[in-house]
């Protein structure tokens, strides 16, 4: 069964609202015919030096290879939307890939 976009969204926003993390981001994972196949969020990795592993990495590595697109979306702490776009690693990595990320705002 295909996803609607609003469906996603909703996820998303769901999903976003998990993370420990001070900006909230959360990523879902879609096979080529537009099903859902997994979801992340990202997570921190030093406490101390602000770094963390991204929702999209994080997806990249778990995920399937029948992963096609990434849709990504952050989340302030009332679950308003905010900007955002992947880093140029992760934006790297999904052109190796052969996989879209695409941004909900």
């Amino acid at each position: 069964m295909k996803c609607h976009t609003t469906a996603i969204l909703d996820r998303l926003i769901k999903k976003a609202r998990t993370s420990v993390c001070r900006f909230a981001v959360a990523a879902i994972g879609l096979d080529y015919r537009g099903r859902v196949i997994g979801s992340r969020t990202n997570r921190p990795r030093f406490v101390r030096k602000g770094g963390g592993v991204h929702a999209e990495m994080s997806l990249m590595i778990s995920a399937p290879k029948s992963l096609r697109t990434i849709v990504i979306v952050r989340v302030n702490r009332k679950g308003e939307l905010m900007p955002i776009d992947p880093c140029p690693a992760c934006a790297r990595k999904a052109a190796e890939l052969g996989i879209q990320i695409r941004t909900l705002r």
